[in-house]
């Protein structure tokens, strides 16, 4: 909520809607109502005892009066698209009260006294706070709701990355597996071979001592067939 602003010697803004009540009248005077006029609320009204008459005003009157710049807004409150300002009229001299919906002029009342007027505009301004309660709650509960449902996003997102991930790690452990047992494999099959080729290179060697064996004798005993041969 935006805090209380209070201004001076500044016209009122104009008001973008008009609601009519009764016949038009002239710039500056009012129109009487009973207290429990559609126009301006009961509660707001001064006390019974109050000597100070408040009169609610026709829209266009009060219109008309900010378009000529004849208001100076003294005060004002502004809230998630209510506002309700307090104005002085010099020429009367009189004190206007009026509030705003989403800039449409709501209500306006007028009153000779300041006392009064400071009244109306703290009674508009309590109620404003009121109005305001559930929109407070709601844009609370909105702001929750869009972060949770970051949050689940998030959670969800990184669900998918974990289950992606460990599906990744058990295919690697699967192949790592399958590598293993083909690794075995070739060390089995590689030992048969280096065994079989440790024999081979035995048996050569040995052929190889008889024959240098043979070739160092001063001759060969006669029938006698050489080293290597059958």
């Amino acid at each position: 909520m935006n805090d209380m602003q209070q201004t001076a010697g500044q016209p009122a803004p104009d008001c973008d809607a008009c609601a009519r009540t009764g016949e038009a009248a002239a710039p500056g005077s009012v129109q009487p109502v009973s207290p429990d006029a559609q126009l301006w609320p009961p509660a707001a009204m001064p006390p019974g005892g109050s000597s100070e008459p408040v009169r609610a005003v026709c829209f266009d009157e009060f219109e008309q009066l900010c378009r000529d710049g004849a208001l100076a807004c003294l005060r004002e409150l502004r809230s998630l698209g209510y506002s309700v300002s307090l104005l002085f009229h010099a020429p009367s001299p009189g004190w206007y009260v009026a509030s705003w919906q989403d800039a449409t002029l709501w209500r306006v009342a007028w009153t000779a006294s300041c006392e009064v007027a400071q009244g109306l505009f703290a009674h508009l301004a309590d109620e404003i706070v009121q109005l305001c309660g559930p929109d407070l709650r709601r844009i609370e509960l909105d702001a929750r709701n869009t972060c949770l449902s970051s949050l689940v996003a998030q959670a969800e997102a990184e669900v998918a990355r974990l289950r992606d991930s460990l599906q990744r790690a058990a295919t690697q452990s699967q192949l790592a597996a399958a590598r293993q047992q083909k690794t075995r494999r070739d060390i089995v099959r590689l030992d048969s071979h280096r065994i079989a080729a440790q024999t081979q290179l035995t048996q050569t060697l040995r052929q190889v001592a008889q024959l240098r064996l043979a070739a160092s004798s001063p001759c060969a005993p006669p029938g006698r067939p050489l080293p290597g041969r059958k």
